[in-house]
């Protein structure tokens, strides 16, 4: 399972995947404005407020500077169609973050076949 332990990227980072937390909210409103992004509190409310009956959801956290920095977050739709609604990743601090999330939203045997 890719939420237990953590993952190293091609440039070296090491992140750590976890389930969302209510908490992280200013740390999403981080990485929306890294990314140029605008996110209005309710943005942020509703993508970390999720049913997991019907979504996946999934933080992606890393060690920067001392400081444990989100940088990657993605939703996706449980029902394995394949398409997930977001997939947020910093590929300044993180490049290939994004296939990771991808796989965390969306795993294979999740799949419908």
């Amino acid at each position: 399972m890719l939420l237990t332990g953590s993952h190293t990227l091609a440039n070296g980072v090491r992140v750590r995947l976890r389930l969302p937390h209510t908490g992280d909210r200013a740390a999403l409103a981080n990485l929306h404005g890294r990314l140029g992004l605008d996110a209005g509190e309710l943005d942020l409310h509703r993508l970390l407020q999720f049913d997991p009956r019907s979504r996946r959801a999934v933080c992606a956290f890393a060690w920067i500077g001392g400081v444990e920095m989100l940088v990657g977050f993605a939703v996706g739709d449980r029902t394995g169609s394949g398409t997930s609604e977001i997939v947020l990743a910093d590929p300044t601090v993180a490049p290939g973050l994004d296939d990771l999330l991808l796989a965390a939203v969306d795993p294979p045997d999740a799949r419908v076949a």
